[in-house]
C-alpha cells in the first residue's frame, strides 16, 4: 500500500520510500515518464501548431502564384491577340494589293489583246 502511494507521488508514500532505494528508483522513473508524457504532448501540439502554419503558409504562397500565373496568361493572350491582328491586317493589306495588281494586269492584257485583234485587221471595215 505505502509503495503504491509512493509511486502515485503521495507524500506518506514518499516517506515511507526514502527508507528503500528501490522504491525512491521506481517513484523518480514514475515521474521521470510523466514529465515524458506532459513533454511529448506539448511538444505534438507545438508540430501540430506549426504544421498548420506552414500549410496556412503554402497555401497562400500557392494563391499567390496561382495568381499571377494567371494575370501573366491573360497578358500574353492580349499580346499574342494584338499580334495576330496585326498579321491579318498585314495579310489582308497584302492580299488587297496582289488583288488590285491582277486587276491591273489583267486590264493591261486586255487592252493589249483588243489593240492585237485591232491590228488584225478584224475592226476593218471592207472596201
Amino acid at each position: 500500500m505505502f509503495k503504491e502511494l509512493a509511486l502515485d507521488g503521495d507524500y506518506l508514500g514518499g516517506f515511507v520510500a526514502a527508507f528503500s532505494k528501490e522504491n525512491r528508483r521506481n517513484i523518480v522513473l514514475k515521474k521521470h515518464d510523466q514529465e515524458r508524457v506532459q513533454m511529448t504532448e506539448r511538444l505534438q501540439e507545438q508540430i501540430t501548431l506549426e504544421l498548420k502554419n506552414m500549410k496556412l503558409d503554402f497555401d497562400r504562397q500557392f494563391a499567390q502564384a496561382r495568381s499571377k500565373f494567371s494575370d501573366r496568361c491573360d497578358e500574353l493572350k492580349t499580346k499574342q491577340d494584338v499580334s495576330w491582328s496585326e498579321i491579318k491586317g498585314a495579310w489582308q493589306n497584302y492580299n488587297n494589293d496582289r488583288t488590285q495588281a491582277f486587276s491591273q494586269a489583267k486590264g493591261r492584257q486586255n487592252g493589249i489583246a483588243q489593240k492585237m485583234q485591232r491590228g488584225r485587221g478584224r475592226e476593218r471595215t471592207p472596201d
